[in-house]
């Protein structure tokens, strides 16, 4: 069925000579549906499909990269050309010019107080700066609190999730030495071993 879509994507650059572009956002999750082989299915776009460009993207790189095989020999992906885009913390002024352009681009005019606010809150993290502005311009909340709240309760939704999916215990374990106090490896190491 996935494939029929792609391949009307594709026809569909073909008549009017333009590359389309395909994003997958978090797809690291499509791993959950293994039967899917979308493994199989990104390396037969890449091979056959000319008009389509893939851009996969994910907020745990780790399993993205185990998914797609693409360091695997016996994976379908492996020895296919990706590029890869790391991103890092932006600088206050960074994360300023992150908010305000994105504000211009809703024709929305923010009070810089507010952004400095977010700013300060966020800490240069795209993935909040992103939910900030998306959360204030539609309009849902005006207050950095608020926002920060529902980041926080998504934030923990998510933490869940990944713990709930995991076959170790020991994650759990990990996570509350750190939210105890900050370790060095060897330090969470042995207070780990302690456990």
């Amino acid at each position: 069925m996935f494939m029929i879509f792609l391949e009307k994507i594709n026809n569909t650059g073909e008549e009017i000579a333009q590359q389309i572009l395909v994003m997958v956002d978090e797809a690291q999750e499509l791993r959950k549906a293994a039967w899917a082989r979308f493994d199989r299915l990104l390396a037969y776009t890449y091979d056959n499909l000319k008009r389509i460009n893939l851009l996969l993207s994910g907020s745990q790189f780790g399993l993205l990269i185990n998914f797609l095989g693409v360091e695997n020999p016996q994976s379908y992906l492996f020895g296919r050309p990706y590029i890869e885009i790391k991103t890092s913390r932006l600088s206050d002024a960074e994360s300023f010019e992150f908010l305000e352009l994105g504000f211009r681009e809703l024709n929305m005019n923010i009070d810089r107080n507010i952004l400095y606010n977010a700013i300060d809150k966020l800490d240069g993290i795209i993935g909040w700066l992103t939910f900030f502005g998306y959360t204030y311009s539609m309009g849902a909340t005006k207050s950095i609190e608020e926002i920060m709240r529902k980041a926080i309760i998504l934030a923990i939704e998510e933490l869940n999730n990944f713990l709930s999916e995991s076959r170790s215990a020991h994650y759990k374990s990990i996570l509350k030495l750190l939210s105890e106090r900050e370790l060095s490896w060897s330090e969470l190491k042995g207070a780990f071993e302690k456990t």
